[in-house]
């Protein structure tokens, strides 16, 4: 959950790869419960964002980066619980441009292409918060696209 001043976590999920899973001596060991199968971070988000929408956690938008981004399954997911979201993709994903009515623009072109079609003026700086080296930020440019 995110507000202009500060965020915190939700829902937790621990992310184990198959060499941990696949090691029942090793998640013994780590006191890993008995039983846990391999889950990949997709299943996971999935899983976080089920529950929240379940537990009626306030909010209507996912924000995510690119390797969420690039799942059909993920966007999907999302969309059926009546989400929209905000993620990242690679710069050589191929969109279409949408008009205010949600009907494509010309051809399609790569986020790279279309990044460079809008010009710097059309990004802005994003500070969100303090971190170890001084504020983060990114320039972010907002517009609505549909993956070809």
């Amino acid at each position: 959950m995110a507000t202009r001043s500060a965020h915190l976590p939700i829902d937790f999920e621990l992310y184990l790869p198959e060499s941990w899973t696949d090691d029942p001596a090793r998640c013994k060991k780590a006191k890993v419960p008995d039983g846990t199968k391999f889950q990949t971070k997709l299943d996971l988000a999935l899983k976080m964002i089920e529950r929240a929408v379940r537990n009626d956690i306030p909010g209507d938008i996912v924000l995510a980066d690119c390797d969420y981004g690039k799942s059909p399954l993920f966007r999907e997911t999302v969309r059926l619980h009546g989400l929209d979201y905000g993620v990242g993709v690679y710069s050589s994903t191929k969109v279409w441009r949408l008009d205010t009515l949600g009907r494509r623009l010309a051809e399609p072109v790569t986020a790279a292409q279309l990044a460079e079609q809008l010009g710097t003026s059309a990004f802005r700086r994003v500070f969100w918060r303090e971190g170890t080296k001084g504020k983060m930020s990114g320039r972010f440019c907002f517009r609505r696209v549909k993956l070809a």
